[in-house]
């Protein structure tokens, strides 16, 4: 819970689209459900309606905090979390959500992090096209990506039904998920007559502050590679699928299966550069490749892709001049 109100701080105060991360850590190796549910709440404007009150929490972490004095075990990290925590309460936020945590951050580096309008299920999106996002565990492994259509809103249960495909037995299965888990699919989108046919690439970006302080820059849609979409990488491309500034994603791993699952989404959304997945890294990165993206876990990964291997298999041999 802290740790949640603690990323989406920093995202905050650096100028990063709150919503975007939250939507990129969703399907990364930081997601955890406490991220999942409780950020969802902490990035809505206004104050979270109670789902699980800041005492609970805070009962609950003295017992752990107790118990681990009486077995003499430091517990520095749970410690660091509850001392947040009452603070939370010490402002005032005693009868709130627990979310409102992210309230003490702010409070420091004077940035809000709840900046998305709030959702309450009202709106009417029954019969939209949408894709499923930011599910955890087997559920996200199965569904995040997936296009689907909304089927109304189960108010009892605060979930929306959505109509989805089963890529597993080539049929639809019905699903409930959290507003949080849907994005409205591009196509559903109001046009606000900027673009006029091409993507504004500033207009379109995360930043309002960077928006702000440079001038408009029109530009065509960029064809990107991504190397490693792995825990981390997976999310990054998922979220270049989704961005107006893409063209064309392409992505390579050692692990044929996560090129062959995500080929398979980027032909769907229409962002796939070629009739069949990448191989090699020849086919990942062409001539036609504006930007590509490292995203592995070390140094000596890096140094492989970038100089190692046959001559025409690795980074440097496929970038063009420039």
């Amino acid at each position: 819970l802290v740790a949640a109100a603690e990323a989406l701080a920093l995202a905050a105060k650096a100028g990063v689209d709150v919503q975007q991360m939250y939507d990129i850590v969703c399907g990364a190796a930081g997601a955890s459900w406490f991220f999942a549910d409780r950020g969802s709440r902490m990035i809505e404007k206004g104050a979270s309606k109670v789902m699980s009150a800041l005492p609970i929490i805070i009962k609950d972490m003295d017992i752990v905090y107790q118990g681990a004095k009486d077995l003499r075990c430091p517990v520095p990290l749970a410690s660091a979390a509850l001392q947040q925590l009452l603070t939370a309460q010490a402002m005032g936020l005693d009868r709130k959500d627990d979310s409102e945590v992210c309230k003490v951050y702010e409070a420091i580096t004077g940035k809000h992090v709840g900046t998305v309008e709030r959702n309450d299920g009202e709106e009417n999106l029954n019969g939209l096209d949408c894709e499923i996002i930011g599910l955890t565990g087997k559920a996200g492994n199965l569904w995040n990506g997936r296009r689907a259509q909304i089927e109304g809103y189960l108010k009892e249960e605060e979930r929306y039904a959505i109509l989805i495909e089963n890529p597993n037995k080539s049929s639809h299965q019905r699903v409930k998920v959290r507003r949080n888990n849907i994005k409205i699919a591009d196509g559903d989108e109001k046009d606000d007559g900027r673009n006029n046919g091409s993507t504004d690439a500033l207009a379109n970006a995360p930043s309002k502050r960077l928006r702000d302080r440079l001038p408009l820059i029109k530009r065509r849609p960029i064809n990107c590679s991504l190397i490693g979409i792995g825990n981390i990488g997976g999310g990054m491309a998922r979220a270049l699928l989704r961005s107006e500034a893409t063209a064309t994603v392409t992505a390579h791993d050692m692990a044929s299966d996560l090129v062959t699952t995500f080929h398979k989404e980027a032909r769907e959304m229409g962002k796939g550069s070629s009739s069949r997945p990448p191989t090699n890294m020849g086919e990942a990165i062409t001539k036609d490749t504006d930007i590509a993206i490292l995203t592995l876990v070390n140094e000596r990964q890096c140094h492989s892709v970038c100089f190692g291997g046959d001559a025409g298999h690795n980074l440097l041999s496929q970038l063009s001049p420039g």
